[in-house]
This record gives C-alpha cells, structure tokens and sequence, in this order.
C-alpha cells in the first residue's frame, strides 16, 4: 500500500482534539471480562453500556470489543452492546471501526451496526437504519425492510462504517483503509423518533474498535437536485429541493439533448421527442463526478421515462427505464442499444428508480429493490445526468444527484473519528 498522510490518519486512529464534540464515544479503553461488561461507562465516554451477554461471550480486551461466536443458543442481539438513546436528527453521525469480521461469512451469522429502535436482544428484526454484514455482503435495514446488498466486506480486513441519519432513513457509507469513505445507500423510510446506537451480533466472529456519535451534525449535499415545483414551461435550472434535505443541489442549467423536456404542473415532462426515430427526448445537468447514485420518482403515460447516465451523444449514453413490466438498464453504444437488465419489478405510479454507477458497474434499483445483477459498463469520464423520456404523458418528480465519493468527496467524515 502506498504510504500517504491520509493512510497514516487512517491507521493512527482519531486525531487528539481538533474541535469535535462527541455526544457519544466508546474507544473501548479498559480491558473487562465477559459478563463484566454492563452497565460500564463508555471511555472516554459521553455514555453508558447497555450489554445482553447470556452465554458470556462479549469483553473488552486492547482497545477491542470482541464479539466470539460458537453459542449454544444463538439469538440476534446477543450478545450485544448498545450506547444511549439519542433522538433523531438530521445530520447525526455514528461512525463505526471495524478491526475484524470473520465468521459471518458462514450461513446464518451475521453482525448489524446503526441505529436500533430496541437496545435489547431481540429474534426478530428491530425498526431503525444500520447496516448488515452477512456472508461477505452488506446489506442495508432501514424500518424493518432489508435492501438488497450494498457492498462486499473481506474477512480480517479493517473498515470504517457511518450511519448518517435523516428525518426519515439515513445515509450509509463505508470505507476500506486506505480509501475513501464511499456513499453505499440512500433510504428514507425510518421514522423512529428514539433510536439506540448498536453494535447487534449473531453468533459471529468479531472486533469492534470504536463507537463514535459526534454532537457535531454532517449531511451530504447533492451533486444536484430537482423537485421540478415551478411554472410551466422551459425547464430551466435545478432548484435545489428535489430531496428531503433540500440542502444543496441547485442552480444547474438543464440542458436539452434531445427534444424539449419542460415543466408540466410541477413535474418534469416532454413536450417534443426528438433523436433517431423522434422516439425520446432528453435532458442533462453537468455533473461534477461520473460515479453517481442517482434518484428520480416515475408515473408512468403511455411508455415510460427514467434516468440517463454519461451522455456523451445521441448514440453514447446509459439509462433506466420502467416499462411497466420489467425495469431495463440500457447501454447504447455506437447509436445500439442492449438491455443490461430487463427484469420484472411491480410497477407503482410515483415509485423510485435508482442508478449507481461506479467506474465500470452498474445496478439499477426500483422502489429500493435491486433489479437483476450487477453489470459491467462502459469506463467513461462523461459526466451529463439526467431525465429521458419516451413519451410526452409520463412524469418525473424528485430529481436527486449524489456523488458516491470515489474523488474524496466525503473525507470530511473521517474527521468524527
């Protein structure tokens, strides 16, 4: 690995000082036995430890938590270990260090960190938004609704995870050492007002080395986004209001490729198609990455509408279609077109189509649920993103941008630690 100051902070662990306020913090400093462990203040704290430990199989060792597995009795959340209640605000981190992982990537183990509504053991799954490491795959949990996998996780290797929340749902990112800290999930889903900071095991392998919950507020502000609520007429710029937040994204020109898509009673619209075959019209916004999660909410017309990706001309670009049977992931290349995905999805007026984009893959998501297999895309630096129409009935609402960090991007999180 190449040795840089950013991989030196990686590994060195948190900064002394540097203005962060912790609400809650666990370093894990003083070694205790397992079923000694709560009940404990949290070092250097804020915060109390709240431990289901039946079997004896949590204690705290060189700045670890350590989780063993081989229960007789496995059961979700013990042991587990949980910190104060905290309520929920927008903007509020929990940042996880992860030293190892190991035998969840045996069938039916697995270990959960985030936000629970529950801080007790529990067979079923609890409401809140966190992550799920299960057989070498992450899996979002945002109001009792797994999502489909997120991210791969390698044995013994060290991570860094965050949960950041919202007014509904959360943010999820995670990072290897060395790297950055990369935008994995959006959800919006989970309202519980109270929530409990967890580290939740099942009967798995695993060292934990710190619980960070900084008083200090993070969102991500979008790429650009687009909640198309203004006059009729020419499209004009991003207001900036296309997601929950409404804290960014806006002021970008909207530029038509193909056709004319305008405002139509606060929605997106096409009033002409254009292109080969009059067929479709399109318009982009000029990212600032090519590595993209990108949102837009669908009511279908005659045909349908979605999402493009990486225009580089009428004959070079990707996008994401409901064709009210099947959600299609489409690669046009050279002015030809092939279905990278084309699978049945239950269509519902208003529901979510989602994109994400990393380097050469690409998966596309309908109301939260992966669609088909990961697919292997074009490499391309291009970076207009946007709406595509096939014809002049259907609507789009919620435009939303999000770059997913491969640039550094999101570094600042790195800070709360």
């Amino acid at each position: 690995m190449k040795l840089t100051l950013k991989n030196i902070a990686w590994w060195m662990g948190p900064a002394i000082g540097g203005g962060i306020t912790y609400l809650l913090r666990d370093l894990f400093t003083t070694a205790l036995s397992a079923g000694a462990v709560n009940s404990t203040a949290s070092e250097p704290g804020p915060g109390t430890r709240k431990v289901v430990d039946t079997e004896n199989k949590l204690s705290l060792s060189g700045g670890l938590v350590a989780y063993n597995y081989g229960k007789a009795t496995p059961q979700r959340g013990d042991p587990g270990l949980w910190l104060d209640a905290v309520p929920r605000v927008a903007g509020r981190i929990m940042g996880v260090g992860i030293s190892r992982l190991a035998t969840g990537l045996v069938t039916g183990k697995a270990f959960q960190i985030g936000f629970q509504a529950n801080n007790a053991a529990s067979g079923a799954d609890l409401n809140g938004s966190y992550m799920t490491f299960y057989q070498g795959d992450v899996y979002p949990q945002d109001k009792n609704v797994q999502g489909s996998t997120i991210g791969a996780w390698a044995i013994n290797t060290p991570y860094r995870i965050w949960v950041v929340l919202r007014t509904l749902g959360a943010f999820f990112y995670q990072e290897v050492s060395g790297g950055y800290p990369l935008l994995k999930w959006i959800s919006r889903l989970d309202d519980t007002a109270t929530l409990y900071p967890a580290l939740s095991n099942y009967n798995t392998d695993a060292l934990i080395d710190s619980i960070n919950i900084p008083l200090q507020t993070w969102l991500q502000t979008p790429v650009a986004s687009d909640s198309f609520n203004r006059a009729n007429g020419a499209i004009g710029n991003t207001d900036g209001a296309g997601h929950a937040e409404a804290n960014g994204g806006g002021g970008l020109a909207w530029t038509n490729q193909l056709g004319t898509v305008q405002i139509g009673t606060n929605k997106a619209i096409a009033t002409a198609l254009g292109g080969v075959g009059n067929d479709r019209a399109i318009a982009t916004i000029q990212s600032t990455t090519a590595d993209v999660l990108l949102d837009v909410f669908l009511t279908r017309g005659t045909t349908s509408a979605g999402i493009v990706l990486r225009y580089q001309d009428a004959d070079n670009y990707l996008y994401v279609i409901h064709n009210g049977t099947n959600l299609q992931l489409v690669r046009r290349a050279a002015g030809v077109e092939t279905a990278l995905v084309n699978a049945a999805a239950a269509y519902a007026a208003g529901a979510i189509i989602r994109a994400i984009i990393n380097s050469t893959s690409g998966s596309a998501f309908y109301n939260y649920v992966k669609i088909g297999a990961t697919q292997t895309v074009p490499s391309s630096t291009q970076l207009p993103m946007g709406l595509i129409f096939f014809d002049t009935d259907s609507t789009l609402e919620n435009f939303a941008c999000w770059a997913l960090g491969t640039g550094g991007e999101h570094v600042a999180l790195d800070a709360f630690f």
